[in-house]
């Protein structure tokens, strides 16, 4: 963007927009046969309802596996088609351009072949766990599921330095966090921006242009953000859901306007999103957990804030509940051979209590990809378990305005069927999460209990970490000491 002298009418101007825009489960525990075989036959009669209820919607989406690491879909733009991975962990639409530097096999949009295509004034660079990418505004026919969007705003990956571009599956990231996210960041860069010119200005020290020059890109990129909806904006949807598949290699499923909720609401527990312009929520009372008693508590007593993630492929935890985690499977001689003697995690989402597995933390690494410190900007501990047996989490060093940092990645899409509620105001944006069935629809908590005890396996993961893709707030997880949420 080109920058320009800013005189003071402009300032006032800014100096105005900018403090205006600154204004602005618990589970059913049955312990009798007899409850057990109630549950077992509501499981049976569950499935046909929920999945004819998908069906007439229209509008679920698969989402295809690549070694439990990315799941990703189809989107067409500019009328040719390319793979997305759809992140609530970001928020804008990103295309990876067929000239893109750097940009290995996600390098496919090709913007000459496009007849509806054009660019905007805009260029940037995007801040990932996985690296970085240069971008410039685009415009373009953007169409996914019975979607579609003419002139829909996208940012055009021209260079990248991101490793796991190299053999992705994916060519673009589909950001499905709070939509009005991107226009307010640039807002407020724009407010602190003003902030230090007028003390400047009013210490008498004449900006130089290149501070001038700072908050006019800034103001552009408010403007810029504000005039064009994202996607979920664009497309009028309101709510939408995720779930993926639980066994390895599996699919999983992405369900726009998903109305499961509203007609089905006694399979879900309602959970109110505290982060302003992220899908954070209040976590309490982390414990491991065997046979349904706690054993090892891991934080949280006073809260936490954890920001439920689709496109981060593990579970970020803090560094210290990690050491708690570590010393604990190691006392117990933790393998995965033996994944059904191993505990659980068990925690509350805004007093709601939910759980997760032991894969979720414990896997098999593959040794020709190992994962070395720093890439990516995050950690995993190397741990001596036996095999190739690991501690598949990593590590945050932030905090949050409701505790330390947590990011809860795939791990949890495939136990809960999680539904994303917008809201027309902050006040209104909440998850509504059920226990997922094999097939991805939402079941009740009996339900969920005759699957868990009919259940005989317990799942065996083995990860390539190299496959992974990091969402922009892994890196500050691991990089910064406080996260805005």
């Amino acid at each position: 963007m080109r920058g320009f002298p800013l005189g003071p009418a402009a300032l006032a101007l800014l100096g105005g927009a900018a403090a205006l825009a600154l204004g602005e489960v618990e589970h059913v525990a049955g312990s009798t046969e007899s409850q057990d075989l109630h549950a077992r036959a509501q499981l049976a009669e569950s499935q046909i309802p929920i999945e004819g209820l998908l069906d007439r919607q229209g509008n679920r989406q698969v989402m295809w596996n690549y070694e439990d690491m990315q799941y990703f879909t189809h989107i067409n733009v500019g009328d040719q088609e390319l793979t997305g991975i759809i992140d609530t962990g970001s928020f804008e639409l990103v295309v990876f351009e067929s000239h893109c530097a750097g940009c290995g096999l996600a390098a496919k949009y090709d913007k000459k072949a496009s007849l509806t295509g054009s660019e905007g004034p805009m260029e940037q660079r995007l801040y990932y766990g996985s690296g970085d990418v240069t971008v410039r505004q685009a415009f373009d026919l953007v169409s996914i599921g019975s979607f579609s969007a003419i002139n829909q705003t996208f940012w055009q990956a021209d260079e990248a330095h991101m490793p796991v571009l190299q053999n992705a599956k994916f060519q673009s990231i589909i950001g499905v966090g709070p939509p009005e996210t991107p226009a307010n960041d640039f807002w407020a860069k724009t407010a602190d921006d003003v902030a230090k010119l007028r003390k400047s200005l009013a210490e008498g020290v004449i900006p130089r242009p290149s501070t001038t020059k700072k908050v006019m890109d800034h103001l552009t990129g408010a403007m810029e953000m504000s005039r064009h909806k994202m996607m979920l904006s664009q497309y009028n949807v309101g709510t939408f859901s995720l779930c993926l598949g639980k066994q390895p290699g599996s699919s999983g499923y992405f369900i726009w306007n998903d109305t499961s909720p509203h007609d089905n609401p006694s399979l879900f527990n309602r959970v109110k999103v505290i982060g302003r312009h992220t899908w954070t929520l209040n976590m309490t009372d982390v414990h491991l957990s065997l046979g349904g008693r706690d054993m090892a508590p891991l934080g949280c007593e006073n809260g936490c804030g954890a920001v439920i993630d689709s496109g981060t492929s593990l579970l970020m935890m803090p560094s210290n509940v990690v050491d708690l985690l570590e010393e604990t499977i190691t006392e117990l001689g933790a393998d995965c051979r033996n994944m059904q003697t191993l505990p659980e995690f068990t925690f509350s989402l805004d007093g709601h209590r939910f759980s997760l597995p032991p894969d979720a933390y414990l896997a098999e690494l593959e040794e020709s990809h190992a994962f070395r410190e720093g890439d990516g900007h995050a950690r995993i501990r190397n741990l001596k378990l036996g095999a190739r047996c690991q501690l598949t989490v990593m590590e945050s060093y932030s905090d949050t305005h409701w505790g330390p940092l947590w990011i809860i990645g795939m791990p949890f899409f495939r136990k809960y069927y999680t539904s994303f509620h917008v809201g027309r105001t902050h006040a209104e944006r909440s998850l509504h999460i059920a226990p997922a069935t094999a097939g991805c629809n939402p079941a009740s908590a009996a339900v969920a209990l005759a699957l868990d005890r009919g259940s005989k396996e317990f799942t065996h993961r083995r990860f390539n970490l190299s496959r992974m893709y990091l969402p922009p707030l892994v890196r500050q997880a691991a990089t910064s000491r406080f996260v805005h949420l």
